[in-house]
């Protein structure tokens, strides 16, 4: 073989090589990573204006109490509903909801009295340190005295804020409220009685 053409054939050589190399390297698949994102949820109550947030209340209140088979009277703009004391409530006070919303806060109230009458001057002293006694071990301090009507109330509140009424919630709140009428007697030993409200008040913790 001519020597000048030996620098074609190794040219030829290196292109042969080259070609069968590219062929038999497998390809590799190149993945593209796709970032996903979990989709936020959607908060429908968020910055719920006033009159959406006293519509629903008003539904799930009128729906609650229809399946509680409860007699009530709502206020002629479905602002607050009242209804008689339940189960083994015998006192047969009034039970007051109303659903509320003020500075941004959404909650529902729920109060009533538990004094019959207007108490007496004289015994509010006494009755004002029954109830501090009282509320000051209470999970929730709802009793109070009004001194300018009188009487002794218990509220108790719910709040709602931007989520869904929880109808366990609302029960608990409702049985809670109707439950105050178990301080009468409390009260009346020391209205009538005349009792100590130390002692009085450590007989209804110790319950």
């Amino acid at each position: 073989m001519p020597l000048e053409l030996y620098p074609i054939i190794l040219i030829v050589a290196v292109i042969i090589f080259y070609i069968l190399g590219k062929h038999s390297t497998p390809v590799k698949e190149v993945i593209k990573t796709v970032e996903i994102t979990k989709a936020q949820e959607i908060n429908i109550y968020q910055d719920e204006p006033e009159q959406s947030y006293l519509l629903r209340c008003q539904n799930f209140i009128v729906s609650f109490l229809n399946d509680m088979n409860a007699p009530y009277l709502a206020a002629p703009d479905d602002s607050y509903y009242q209804m008689n004391g339940f189960g083994e409530n015998e006192y047969n006070n009034q039970l007051n909801i109303e659903p509320l919303f003020g500075g941004g806060s959404k909650y529902i109230a729920f109060d009533t009295r538990i004094s019959s009458g207007i108490l007496p001057n004289d015994k509010l002293p006494q009755l004002s340190e029954l109830i501090n006694r009282v509320n000051s071990e209470l999970l929730h301090s709802g009793l109070s005295l009004n001194y300018e009507n009188r009487t002794i109330n218990y509220k108790i509140i719910y709040k709602v804020g931007d989520h869904e009424i929880v109808p366990d919630y609302f029960w608990f709140n409702l049985t809670a409220v109707n439950a105050a009428v178990t301080f009468i007697p409390f009260i009346n030993r020391v209205l009538i009685n005349g009792e100590e409200p130390v002692l009085v008040a450590l007989d209804y913790l110790s319950r």
